[in-house]
Parts: C-alpha cells; structure tokens; sequence
C-alpha cells in the first residue's frame, strides 16, 4: 500500500486560514482600533486625584482635537468634513511647555495659567520664529494665488500659528476630562465652523 506524506506547507496554510479570524478578533482588531481612536476611554476627572488637582498636572501628555459642529453658524459639509478628517495633537510638557502639530506643522511655545484658562504662546513653526512666520504669510497672501512665486509651506506655516492664537485660550469643559477652545464666539454662544474639542489620548 502507497503512503503518501502530508504536505506541511498545505497543512501550514490550512492552519493560517482557520486560526487567522480568531487571531484577527482576539489582537490584531484592538490595536487596529486603539490605533485609529487614540482618545483615552475613561480620562481622569480634574481634581480627582492629588496628581491631576493642578493645571500642569492635569494638561501633562497629549490630547487630539475634534470638531463639535452642534455649535456651528456654517452648515458648509465640506468644511465639516476637512475639519473632522484634521488630526491635530496638542502636547503639554514640564515646565509649562507646549508643543502643537497641525497640517504637518510643530509648534513650540509655552503656556500660562489665566485663572479659568490656559493661555498659549507660541514661538516657533518648525523651528523659525513665530513673527517671520506671520511676516512670511502676510508676504505671501499678498501674492496672487496661482503665482508661482507662492510657497505653499510659507502659507501653511503662517496658517498655522494663526490658528494656535485664535484657538487660545483654552479652557476645561465641564465635564471637567476634556478641553475645548472657545475660538469666534458669537453672541448666540455659535462658532463659524463648530468649536475645537481636545480629547485625552490613552496613555
């Protein structure tokens, strides 16, 4: 009688076939999802703990903004949709430091308590002065759009620091785990396009 030997490799790729959905379920799915929701899902509460019951204790680490869009004045779906797609981090560091990364852009500066509120002050976009970076921008705007004189990461290093200085201060919700900035409040208690809420990432 003939015996035939198994075939390892098949048997191999048999098993990788039927264990692989467990495997995917089991591990490989959690940090799929950790790595696209960083937000930390039970944040510390301001004051709970001797640790996060003063500003620098409680700001330490990296939050990730969103746009809360109930309180927005425009009904723009495109500019919702960009502004949601944005995944701007801002990171608090010893010795009242900051670091803030929008549309691939660093910006370094540092932070104050103004009673109720954080104030920041930014410094630098990747690594130049914050005012060359402003006088870069307004050279630029000035220029027509299609010209090819225009340097795009000029306009959206300035862009950026405007926006770190519009967006401050920023202030705890009360919810007292999260963050939000205030930015163009009418009146109404309404912002243009929503209002930036910062979310806690897992630590």
């Amino acid at each position: 009688m003939y015996y035939r030997r198994p075939n390892h490799w098949l048997i191999t790729l048999y098993l990788v076939v039927i264990l692989f959905p467990f495997v995917y379920i089991l591990w490989l799915k959690p940090l799929v999802f950790h790595a696209r929701n960083p937000i930390d899902p039970s944040p510390p509460v301001w004051g709970s703990t001797p640790a996060v019951s003063s500003d620098a204790g409680f700001l330490r680490g990296k939050w990730v903004a969103h746009i809360d869009g109930s309180s927005s004045r425009s009904k723009n779906e495109i500019a919702q949709f960009v502004l949601n797609s944005a995944n701007e981090t801002l990171e608090f560091l010893p010795e009242d430091r900051f670091v803030w990364i929008s549309m691939g852009n660093v910006v370094r500066g540092t932070w104050q308590d103004d009673a109720t509120r954080i104030k920041l002050e930014p410094e630098t976009v990747d690594n130049i002065p914050v005012k060359l970076a402003l006088d870069r921008l307004a050279a630029q705007m000035a220029l027509p759009a299609k010209s090819p004189e225009r340097n795009q990461k000029w306009v959206s290093e300035g862009v950026t620091v405007e926006g770190v200085q519009r967006l401050s201060p920023i202030q705890l919700m009360p919810d007292k785990k999260r963050l939000f900035c205030a930015g163009d409040v009418n009146q109404s208690g309404q912002t243009f396009l929503g209002t930036t809420v910062w979310d806690r990432v897992r630590r």
